[in-house]
């Protein structure tokens, strides 16, 4: 029985990875930010933003623009937090 315990996997780690997108609105808090002050909940990373067609991986100084679409990737199990997270900067 502790056998079982040891080896059990977290619900949360449970599944996939999942990537989704948000698009930074006009005068968010998002808006104007610099990727280093973007706190993300544990399981999730910020990938890739899109911004006017080009895309790149973004670094600790990459601001974010109004239209940009950041590209998230989280533990399914987190996903819901993440957005939660995210919805309250946007």
């Amino acid at each position: 029985m502790l056998q079982k315990k040891i080896h059990q996997i977290p619900k949360v780690f449970e599944g996939e990875v999942i990537e989704f997108e948000v698009s930074v609105e006009p005068d968010s808090d998002l808006d104007g930010m610099m990727a280093r002050y973007l706190r993300l909940p544990y399981g999730s990373k910020l990938v890739k933003v899109r911004r006017h067609n080009n895309e790149f991986i973004p670094h600790q100084d990459t601001v974010f623009w109004s239209g940009d679409e950041l590209f998230f990737t989280a533990d399914s199990g987190f996903v819901s937090e993440v957005k939660k997270q995210l919805d309250k900067l946007n």
